[in-house]
């Protein structure tokens, strides 16, 4: 229940959409790809690292630390069955 939790926080797929497309990226490059005010951004992806749809990777040393995030294969996986659902939406949708 936690991966249905996530994604209907507002923004989730898109953000894994994005990691999707773009690798691993900082959380104010996430907030500008998908147009999102920052608190909204930072409890989508609270809610997609609970749920393992993401990975949170800090590099460098404690005081120079960077953040990025990235979609994880469980990530990878959901998107995919949402794709899958929306073809079979679309194809339905047309009789």
């Amino acid at each position: 229940m936690e991966t249905i939790k996530a994604l209907n926080r507002s923004k989730s797929v898109e953000i894994l959409e994005t990691l999707k497309k773009s690798g691993k990226l900082h959380f104010n490059q996430i907030v500008k790809d998908i147009d999102a005010n920052t608190s909204t951004a930072s409890r989508a992806l609270n809610d997609l690292l609970e749920s393992h749809l993401v990975n949170r990777i800090e590099e460098g040393s404690k005081r120079t630390d960077k953040v990025y995030y990235e979609i994880t294969e469980k990530g990878v996986d959901v998107l995919n069955v949402i794709y899958d659902l929306i073809k079979i939406d679309e194809k339905y949708s047309k009789k």
